[in-house]
């Protein structure tokens, strides 16, 4: 049996070609919603009513006042995405993701809440998977964050976007989680009860070890210092909002900060490659 199997919050379902877990608090919901019956999430993600993002994703109601899934497919990404696309050899990739992120949960860490993932078998040993979390009501990832502050006012509201993106990365790394995909679509910001709130989203590519090293945290942080990098902010803006970040991050941790400062000349010559990298795209982009 596997382990999420024996998970308390979790139930098996098997029906024809799907194969699903779920948050037995749910089921009911689920089942109102048809969506343990083979074909109909496929159906919701095709018509990509969700955020655009590398997959597809769709936002689907739920009994109950104001409940509603973040419906996702899960891409193959890097060199498999274009050869792969969304077909898996079997459903577990979906049902490891749901493990970390109840885990991550479970540990009161700023991350949403799994609900569900299913796989459905479409060939011999091919499956499309999706996964659900609760939706975040009322936030925005950080790609439409920037996207929402007119300039005279990014310094100030990027600010206290960074610091608290800074203090849930170190919650993250400090439980010894890798994201594996750091980015600025993978921050959700909320306003709630006066404070502004990021939590992390899409943990596809995520693993938990005993302790995150400075090399993985570097590598973290560089990861998502790039994606801030590729929208061509001013230098002083991302200048400050590293700085803020980093003040969050490190906590006064000097220790740890002379660790990761004495990695970054390695990781600059990521960021050179990946500058060139972003040249090329854009020169390709029709005006």
């Amino acid at each position: 049996m596997h382990a999420i199997d024996q998970h308390p919050s979790f139930l098996r379902v098997e029906r024809g070609p799907l194969i699903a877990w779920l948050d037995r608090e749910f089921q009911d919901a689920l089942e109102a919603a048809r969506l343990l019956e083979p074909g109909v999430i496929q159906s919701l993600l095709k018509k990509g009513e969700g955020p655009i993002g590398r997959a597809a994703t769709a936002i689907v109601p739920l009994n109950g006042p104001g409940v509603r899934l973040h419906l996702r497919g899960m891409r193959h990404g890097g060199w498999l995405g274009p050869l792969f696309g969304g077909i898996w050899p079997s459903p577990k990739r979906g049902r490891t993701e749901l493990q970390l992120t109840a885990t991550l949960a479970d540990r009161g860490l700023p991350v949403p809440r799994p609900v569900l993932t299913c796989g459905e078998r479409v060939a011999p040993g091919c499956y499309r998977v999706s996964i659900a979390t609760l939706h975040i009501d009322h936030g925005c990832d950080g790609l439409e964050w920037l996207s929402s502050i007119d300039p005279p006012h990014q310094l100030s509201r990027i600010a206290p976007a960074a610091r608290s993106a800074g203090r849930t990365v170190r919650d993250l790394h400090d439980a010894g989680a890798i994201h594996g995909d750091l980015h600025l679509g993978n921050l959700v910001f909320r306003e709630k009860c006066g404070d502004l709130q990021t939590i992390a989203v899409d943990f596809d590519r995520a693993r938990l070890v005993p302790i995150v090293d400075a090399r993985d945290r570097t590598s973290e942080l560089m990861r998502l210092y790039r994606s801030l990098v590729k929208r061509r902010l001013p230098s002083d803006l991302i200048r400050a909002a590293l700085g803020e970040f980093l003040e969050a991050y490190l906590a006064g941790d000097d220790g740890l900060g002379q660790q990761i400062l004495a990695r970054v000349p390695r990781e600059r010559l990521h960021l050179a490659r990946h500058r060139i990298l972003y040249a090329v795209r854009r020169h390709g982009e029709p005006s």
